[in-house]
């Protein structure tokens, strides 16, 4: 009867005139709500809000377009991300976005390629402690790093990035809203990257440039950080020497340097073995 009361509550309230959506349903039985169907009528919504006990069908989320949403928010269990995609599809001037990632256990959560619209602006996912951004995650952060904002990861102890190419933007970005962050771990493809796109990011990637502030973690509790796939490039060797510079509590950097000049390998370990260092008690590890 409730469920029932609640759908038909929510079913009057669509139409061309509402221009805010908001919807909060809790239950005590585990009960999900099945959103009702006739969103599409809502042509001038501007802003949505979804929390609670809200289920999503992906059938559905193909079916419905809102031309007019800028601001969205999601806070639901067990969204599936090829449905939230989907969702976004029909979204297409949509300009910030509040997205809260739940799992059923406390292990590392690998966030999929969301199908991000070109129009927005600002980006908010709320993890839990451990995050694995995938390649496919980071490529679009990759191409979206200058215009989106990141949001602030408190209680994240442990990130573990995956780049196509090594990006000290994308790097000290998380950094910079990462303030309780212990270890982080870098991979970057071993496979050259040859085609057309990659060749035209990497030319137009910009260089190391000076910090405007040091970010918290640094000086209270980064204390682990490893590099997969280092090739030396300038900005790996300036970002390795500012991480060993102003890492008040780091412990241990491990370098895996995979590229095939054994002088390179020499001249790099030599260079940052004569780093001054914030910690004593920092250990280079060079592979």
């Amino acid at each position: 009867m409730c469920s029932a009361s609640v759908s038909i509550w929510i079913h009057y309230a669509m139409g061309p005139l509402i221009q805010e959506l908001d919807i909060t349903l809790y239950t005590i039985q585990h009960y999900y709500f099945s959103f009702p169907n006739n969103l599409s009528e809502c042509s001038n919504l501007v802003s949505l809000s979804l929390k609670g006990a809200l289920c999503f069908a992906r059938s559905w989320a193909k079916s419905f377009s809102l031309p007019s949403l800028k601001k969205l928010v999601l806070d639901i269990c067990g969204i599936d991300v090829d449905c939230l995609n989907a969702f976004l599809e029909g979204c297409p001037c949509l300009e910030t976005m509040d997205f809260y990632w739940y799992v059923e256990d406390y292990g590392t959560i690998c966030v999929p390629p969301l199908c991000l619209p070109t129009s927005l602006k600002t980006l908010k996912i709320v993890v839990l402690k451990h995050l694995r951004l995938s390649r496919s995650a980071t490529k679009q952060l990759r191409r979206d790093v200058a215009q989106l904002h990141f949001p602030k990861f408190d209680n994240l102890l442990h990130l573990n990035l995956n780049l196509l190419r090594f990006n000290s933007n994308i790097i000290m970005s998380l950094l910079q809203i990462c303030h309780s962050l212990e270890v982080l771990i870098i991979q970057t493809d071993e496979e050259v990257c040859n085609d057309k796109e990659c060749q035209q990011e990497q030319s137009s990637l910009s260089k190391w440039v000076a910090q405007p502030s040091v970010p918290s973690c640094l000086e209270s509790h980064l204390n682990f950080i490893q590099f997969k796939g280092y090739r030396g490039f300038t900005d790996e060797l300036y970002f390795a020497e500012y991480i060993l510079q102003k890492g008040c509590v780091l412990k241990t950097m491990i370098i895996s340097d995979i590229s095939t000049d054994l002088k390179e390998k020499f001249d790099t370990l030599k260079r940052l073995s004569n780093v001054p260092r914030a910690s004593t008690m920092c250990q280079l590890t060079f592979d």
